[in-house]
């Protein structure tokens, strides 16, 4: 690559990825004769990739403080930490570290906005204000942005610094004089006709993608919660569940459905911007007491306090109903209810802890897959028998579309959350 790779909280434990030929814990660069130091950070939940510990991520809060401390010594004025561990550590970085400026983040997709006025009301849901002040420790101001995910938003930020290195005062005003993020639609980013002119030889082998495979009668939409019910999340199940003949219950994780699905025609591309992973749809088979045990521990990630914090459930499913109440001396146990449904009647009944279903579950998800950091949920249960599959997410939900179309997915009561406060 042609640009600096960043990671302050690397540890790494193999020759083939080497500190200062490969990657850096900071680049510093001099823009108008100001040092300005960057530093980078990364997910811990990265370590998925390295099961057998080639590198390691350690805390993003006490690596950055190390390397900020480091420029600082040598003189940089101007700190930027540039990371990928989401909102919430984004927000401690700043909060911890009063030698740090900005803070620019990603991960969990935050949309963060300020409205202009009443009628500035943009598409997506605001999590926070672009930026978000933070006051750090020693009371310093600190501000952090975030532009979203998949490249919808181009954030333009202003910021204006005195002569010692130090945002101007007051920082929301004088210190960032300018701050709002782009939505890239045809108003804002024109395709540009030599891009368009390469990619036609491309498109020529694409004509899989460009066919259409059905239609929907409804949005297809995500959810801007970790913890809710989807009606993409529903019909992406019903497919695997549909796929083997004897699986009843279907679970996929949020993460790997990217994006929504206007009403109207389905297209391959269509289905490969929701599911672009080529997962393939394993079987596994477990008894009702290791389902709810995997089930729940989706569920000791929820805070009882606050529905809408990273990471929630994180689950979709079909073939279940559950209802789970997350309260602060529950965890393990905070499934109240789950039901399964009765192929033969199509009701759903009272799980039976004893019986041993068979569940169709993408093979990232599923035991040895590369899900172990944040949802390894089979990771501490008996699976009776783990069949790998052979065909991908992609096709076994082409499939489903071409004989159900059209569809008319619907919110159903699969996953009903009960939070202390509410009830």
């Amino acid at each position: 690559m042609n640009f600096d790779l960043l990671g302050s909280n690397l540890v790494v434990n193999t020759d083939t990825f080497i500190e200062g030929v490969h990657f850096n814990r900071s680049v510093v660069k001099v823009i108008n004769g100001t040092q300005v130091g960057i530093i980078g950070y990364v997910t811990q939940m990265t370590e998925y990739n390295f099961p057998n510990g080639q590198i390691e991520f350690t805390d993003e809060i006490e690596s950055v403080r190390r390397e900020a401390e480091k420029l600082h010594e040598e003189g940089v004025e101007v700190l930027i930490a540039l990371g990928h561990s989401g909102y919430e550590i984004d927000q401690e970085l700043a909060r911890n570290i009063p030698l740090l400026d900005i803070v620019v983040g990603g991960h969990s997709h935050t949309f963060l906005y300020t409205p202009m006025g009443e009628d500035d009301i943009p598409e997506d849901r605001i999590e926070g204000p672009y930026p978000t002040y933070v006051t750090s420790t020693s009371g310093k101001v600190i501000p952090v942005v975030q532009s979203k995910c998949f490249s919808k938003y181009l954030g333009h930020f202003i910021a204006n610094f005195d002569s010692e290195g130090e945002l101007l005062q007051p920082v929301e005003a004088a210190g960032v004089s300018y701050a709002k993020p782009y939505l890239l639609d045809d108003n804002e980013a024109k395709p540009d006709p030599m891009i368009m002119d390469i990619m036609k030889k491309y498109q020529a082998n694409l004509t899989e993608y460009k066919n259409v495979y059905g239609y929907t009668e409804t949005p297809l939409v995500k959810s801007y919660l970790d913890s809710d019910e989807t009606n993409i999340g529903n019909v992406l199940c019903d497919s695997m569940a549909d796929f083997y003949e004897d699986a009843t219950i279907s679970l996929i994780n949020n993460g790997g459905i990217r994006t929504d699905l206007a009403q109207g025609d389905i297209t391959g591309e269509d289905i490969f911007m929701i599911i672009p992973f080529e997962n393939t749809v394993d079987q596994l088979k477990m008894k009702g007491s290791q389902v709810k045990k995997a089930l729940e521990s989706s569920a000791r990630k929820l805070d009882p306090a606050d529905p809408a914090k990273y990471p929630g459930f994180g689950l979709q499913v079909a073939g279940l109903r559950l209802v789970i109440r997350p309260e602060v001396d529950n965890i393990g146990d905070r499934i109240v209810s789950i039901k399964t449904i009765n192929p033969a009647t199509g009701e759903y009944e009272d799980m039976d802890m004893e019986r041993v279903y068979t569940l169709a579950v993408g093979s990232f998800l599923a035991p040895q897959g590369t899900q172990h950091y944040l949802r390894g949920i089979f990771d501490d249960v008996i699976v009776e028998e783990h069949i790998p599959g052979t065909v991908t997410d992609y096709e076994i939900f082409k499939q489903w579309l071409i004989k159900n179309t059209p569809i008319n997915a619907q919110i159903e009561g699969r996953l009903v959350f009960e939070y202390p406060e509410a009830m």
